[in-house]
């Protein structure tokens, strides 16, 4: 075969095995799951006190987010509980200059507890338990408040270890306030109340990962992207082996 003609074939090859490798790089990097990390962490439990949240009562612990936008994947608070208790647990933006929930919840879900009057409870919430609250995306940055309200029956969220600030942070998430957000009028007003919420709380980093479409030189009817990929790898493996045979 003239060597005009092998260069050709050499060059298709080529061509074909770079394009199905670029088009299926970010299909494949966009599967990979990013790590969950615990954010924000005040737990054990190392005090007996705790703050009610029956109506009219509302509180929770307060932070600020890191530089990436994250969701939140689980929860776990200290408790100190009667029985079998169901209460709203409620996602809030806070103003950055008071630190406290300003204007309605971002999101809502019921929760449901069962203690053993311990005074030590630590319940744990996945992500299908906290319903909207995990698919509510935290942005950078930012300054969030979860509180708790409208506990069924006796119910206090356990004090860390009577300090302010008992927290420690994870993936540039930092404090927000001092203390935890609390309400005593079912959140007509808030205020900044002292001692730390027994509380840890997992997230994983989220973005909306946008695919570039996949091009090609020559369009093929009737084939979709994974098609199109699929043979344009085929014919740029079979132009390489003939070209080989010829050589």
């Amino acid at each position: 075969m003239p060597t005009l003609i092998r260069a050709v074939f050499r060059n298709y090859a080529a061509v074909g095995l770079l394009i199905c490798t670029s088009a299926w790089a970010p299909l494949s990097s966009a599967q990979i799951p990013p790590p969950p990390f615990v954010a924000v962490n005040s737990l054990p439990i190392d005090e007996a006190t705790s703050y009610q949240f029956e109506s009219p009562n509302q509180r929770g612990p307060t932070f600020q987010t890191g530089t990436i936008p994250t969701r939140i994947q689980e929860i776990a608070f200290g408790f100190d509980l009667g029985d079998s208790v169901t209460a709203t647990l409620s996602l809030y933006q806070l103003d950055n200059t008071t630190n406290l929930p300003t204007g309605s919840a971002l999101a809502s879900t019921p929760i449901s507890m069962v203690g053993t009057s311990a005074a030590t409870d630590v319940i744990t919430y996945n992500a299908t338990q906290l319903g909207a609250i995990a698919t509510t995306t935290l942005q950078s940055g930012q300054k969030y408040a979860l509180i708790l309200s409208n506990a069924s029956a006796f119910a206090g969220v356990t004090n860390d270890d009577n300090t302010q600030n008992g927290y420690t942070f994870a993936g540039g998430f930092s404090v927000a306030g001092d203390g935890h957000a609390e309400s005593t009028d079912n959140g007509a007003t808030w205020h900044t109340q002292g001692g730390t919420p027994a509380f840890r709380m997992t997230v994983v980093p989220f973005e909306d990962v946008v695919v570039p479409p996949i091009t090609a030189p020559t369009p093929v009817p009737g084939l979709g992207a994974t098609g199109l990929v699929s043979l344009v790898s085929i014919m740029g493996f079979m132009g390489l082996r003939r070209a080989r045979k010829s050589a």
